[in-house]
């Protein structure tokens, strides 16, 4: 790969996250329409946006019309992103009262059901098949992991190295390039795995803190981890980071040899009061301001190493890349 690519992968999801509770009813899709307020990402800068749907987007009429407009009109790939809360079927999980269950507490054969219904609906809403994939709340267990090519689920963008997940707390440790998931016997890849940018400072810090948790109680190993990203760690999270930070972490991803900058967002992030990050219209205007800003400045960094291409998650898979040359 000689150019740097971008992805824009969104969660496009209902409200009432960020809220430390998981209703099995979603409380409402309206942010959903803001995702106007994305566009100039494809009309200005000629980038395509990958939107990674929940179930219940998936199966509202506006949604939908919104989602097809996308994908018809400015090129978007429209992906699935699984919320096991509230896809069908809502079969009691191990927790009660709206508490999280992780999914390696869950049976297989029930988070098989909620792929095979998730998968169902985005090709229903949008006339195609999903490939792309990102796991609610990163909970990216091998229990998912090993059902996502039976779903004809190829691309999967869960993992945020250098950040705690209790299902795959080795994620900590793993590469921030897009790297083989899982592959055939002929060595090639057949689930890609295209991790969000977020990088280390230094190199060093992430495996002094990760050999750390070696001596103390699961507890306090997941505390101390859980703190990394916000203390030694920066990337292409405009909502996470200010644009200083996301322009350090995601020079530090090309000077490490990094070729993909994966920029992550959530829909409800373009809607004011919808998350704890954006309270009002400035914070949100600040956000998209900060986004244009990044990406402005990344066509200019990206120059020295080939120039910058947009592409959806799904565009980089290794056999449509074969095809496109």
């Amino acid at each position: 790969m000689s150019d740097v690519r971008v992805v824009i992968s969104v969660d496009v999801e209902e409200e009432g996250l960020f809220s430390g509770r998981y209703a099995p009813v979603a409380a409402g899709v309206t942010n959903v329409e803001c995702l106007r307020r994305l566009e100039f990402v494809t009309r200005e800068f000629g980038l395509p946006v990958t939107l990674l749907c929940t179930w219940p987007v998936l199966n509202n009429g506006s949604c939908r019309a919104t989602l097809r407009r996308w994908q018809d009109e400015l090129g978007a790939e429209v992906g699935a992103h699984l919320h096991p809360w509230n896809t069908p079927p809502l079969e009691r999980m191990v927790n009660s009262d709206d508490k999280w269950t992780p999914s390696e507490q869950m049976p297989v054969e029930l988070l098989d059901a909620k792929l095979a219904e998730l998968v169902r609906s985005c090709r229903e809403a949008t006339g195609r098949a999903p490939v792309s994939f990102r796991m609610g709340r990163f909970d990216l267990g091998p229990k998912v992991r090993d059902l996502l090519l039976g779903h004809g689920l190829h691309v999967d963008s869960s993992l945020v190295p250098a950040t705690w997940c209790a299902a795959s707390p080795e994620c900590f440790l793993s590469p921030t390039d897009p790297y083989p998931l899982l592959k055939d016997e002929a060595g090639r890849t057949r689930l890609l795995e295209v991790p969000i940018t977020l990088v280390p400072l230094l190199p060093i810090l992430r495996e002094i803190a990760w050999h750390a948790t070696g001596f103390l109680s699961p507890g306090s190993s997941a505390r101390l981890l859980r703190q990394f990203q916000a203390v030694a760690a920066a990337g292409a999270i405009p909502a996470w980071y200010p644009l200083p930070s996301m322009k350090l972490g995601t020079r530090l991803h090309l000077s490490r040899g990094g070729r993909v900058v994966n920029i992550f967002l959530h829909s409800s992030e373009l809607m004011p009061g919808a998350s704890g990050h954006v309270p009002d219209e400035a914070a949100v205007v600040r956000l998209l301001s900060r986004l244009r800003a990044f990406i402005h400045w990344l066509q200019i960094r990206a120059k020295p190493l080939g120039g910058l291409r947009g592409t959806t998650l799904a565009g980089l898979l290794p056999q449509r890349q074969e095809n496109r040359s």
